[in-house]
């Protein structure tokens, strides 16, 4: 490949990156918000998180609420909407982040 096409894959590359870390981020405090509203209860148990100070205990007890998918016992399909497409964003980090580090980021080297 010439350079500038790997020069533009590299900043096609790194925007998409930010973009799903955004957009995660956002979705992520936007649900926790939809959470506090409606159900403070389960928002409670899971350690009151708020932005910006959330505890790495609170944070690890939310990734498990959304992996394991508890949200959705919730009935409350706005919550579930923002946390499916939450998820969705996370998974999509993963092969965005893949591509970074393994096609682009040695091209860096050369």
């Amino acid at each position: 490949m010439t350079t500038v096409v790997l020069r533009v894959l590299q900043v096609a590359s790194i925007l998409a990156l930010g973009f799903v870390i955004v957009a995660s981020n956002v979705l992520y405090w936007r649900g926790l918000r939809q959470l506090r509203a409606t159900h403070v209860g389960v928002w409670e148990r899971l350690g009151k998180p708020s932005f910006p100070f959330i505890s790495i205990t609170a944070q690890f007890r939310v990734l498990w609420f959304l992996l394991a998918g508890e949200y959705r016992q919730l009935g409350d399909p706005v919550l579930a909407r923002i946390f499916n497409l939450q998820l969705t964003l996370l998974l999509l980090l993963l092969p965005v982040m893949a591509w970074v580090g393994f096609a682009v980021a040695p091209s860096l080297a050369k």
